[in-house]
């Protein structure tokens, strides 16, 4: 009578409640059995689940296996995702594989084992088919080093029809206006473009963008790939026709979607109505949400609580009484977190003897760098002795780096560039006056992009994880 399952003995290897037992359906001799026993032991798997065929071809798979570098705990991590494995000929699984990456990307034996525990599905799919997949993507004049680098966060991309792999990569070229030289920073960060049916989903959602007047779809697509997967009527005419809705006229939304392409993928559900009712209870009309979203669209994908929300609370606390008006002149405030952004800022303001009421009146002022604008500046005027606060905000804040010495500071540029260089050496930081910090790519918020609902096909996992 055969086992269920295997129980770890603690002692080096797996108990057994009878000196010859059942395996699968062939009887298992104590010498052969010790060895069995051993090559598990190495495994250090708690359980493994019948049927186990103890036969040669297994022993042979399990040697193969630790000769190509693996430890026992990947080992024993690749057989609980494909037991089955056990049971099948390296010559005809394994070993083609390993041989194709190995010639066409130069992997070592380690690296081809690393891949094949991500995605032991690999071995089930054509040599050939993996090796036409790989020789496409090197013929873009992709290096073979970052292309590896890709298919260890990506190993998925190995099982892509490789007529897929052509069709979509010649669409995105001659109809999406791309450039051979485009293609690889578009398949780094997004190779799920490569799995979309040109036919059905690509051309559909292009022709829509275009039809509605977005005069630069390219962009549109490398700021935001997972577009090319959505469903026009379900997802982007839906979008569409909600911000008609709240007030933007049909002109305003493709600079919109320009400006911020993952509002097209958003949920509407989930984040663009409760983010248009949240505005609204802030006080807001809809004339007003339609106006900020024009100026900032990513306020319709934040969220609520852990953004929007802690920053109306927070100012609520600092004495701001017109929330509505304070948000409406600086939308991108709400994306801005408080204890690292805007707690600082004001936090200087009032120490130099700036009122609440004469920050309330020029929201901009904390859409200025702390460190290179704000700082540098207010710090050269009390240099010079000049009683900052008795100059108005917009003044010192909303003008050029020349303007400002010119009008306010009466010096020099050269001058405060200088002052800026030994302010920045006693501080430890890097003088950088009047220049604000590298902004953010487009399409992204204060937190990932990729957090919120959205309505489209082929996530990051369809292609990283194992089947």
């Amino acid at each position: 009578m055969g086992l269920g399952f295997l129980v770890w003995s603690g002692g080096g290897g797996f108990g057994v409640r009878s000196r010859r037992r059942l395996v699968g359906c062939s009887v298992v001799a104590p010498a052969e059995e010790r060895s069995v026993r051993l090559a598990l032991g190495k495994l250090k798997v708690e359980v493994l689940p019948e049927p186990l065929k103890f036969s040669s071809s297994w022993r042979t798979m399990v040697e193969t296996l630790e000769s190509m570098g693996l430890t026992g705990t990947r080992l024993s991590k690749l057989l609980r995702k494909r037991p089955a494995l056990l049971e099948l000929d390296p010559m005809e699984t394994v070993i083609p594989f390993v041989r194709t990456v190995t010639t066409v990307l130069d992997y070592d034996t380690k690296g081809a084992s690393i891949l094949l525990c991500k995605r032991p599905s690999l071995m089930d799919y054509p040599e050939i088919a993996v090796a036409e997949v790989l020789s496409i993507l090197l013929s873009l004049g992709i290096e073979e080093r970052p292309l590896r680098f890709l298919l260890l966060r990506f190993p998925g991309i190995a099982e892509i029809n490789p007529s897929q792999v052509r069709s979509s990569l010649r669409y995105l070229v001659k109809d999406a206006g791309f450039k051979i030289n485009e293609l690889w920073p578009l398949i780094r960060d997004s190779p799920w473009v490569m799995c979309y049916d040109v036919e059905t989903e690509c051309t559909p959602v292009i022709e829509f963008l275009e039809e509605i007047g977005v005069q630069n779809v390219k962009l549109i697509i490398q700021t935001e790939p997972r577009v090319l997967g959505c469903s026009v009527p379900e997802q982007l005419e839906s979008v569409y026709k909600f911000l008609l809705s709240i007030g933007l006229s049909r002109r305003a939304i493709p600079l919109v979607f320009q400006l911020f392409p993952s509002v097209l993928i958003a949920s509407i559900e989930e984040k663009l109505v409760p983010n248009r009712d949240y505005l609204i209870s802030l006080g807001l009309t809809r004339g007003d949400v339609a106006h900020m979203v024009r100026a900032f669209p990513q306020i319709l994908v934040m969220d609520i609580e852990e953004e929007m929300a802690e920053v109306v609370r927070f100012l609520e606390s600092k004495g701001v009484d017109e929330i509505a008006e304070f948000v409406f002149r600086l939308p991108s405030v709400l994306a801005y977190d408080v204890d690292s952004n805007i707690k600082p800022k004001l936090s200087l303001l009032k120490r130099v003897g700036y009122e609440m009421r004469q920050i309330v009146e020029f929201p901009g002022c904390l859409s200025f760098s702390l460190e290179d604008v704000i700082i540098p500046r207010l710090a050269f005027l009390r240099y010079l002795g000049v009683d900052v606060s008795s100059k108005r905000l917009p003044i010192i804040l909303a003008c050029s780096e020349d303007r400002f010495c010119e009008r306010v500071a009466s010096r020099p540029t050269s001058e405060f560039k200088e002052f800026c260089r030994d302010l920045a050496e006693r501080r430890g930081v890097n003088p950088r006056p009047g220049k604000q910090r590298k902004r953010r790519r487009k399409g992204r918020t204060r937190k990932n992009s990729r957090a919120f609902p959205t309505r489209c096909r082929f996530p990051i996992s369809e292609l990283s994880s194992q089947r």
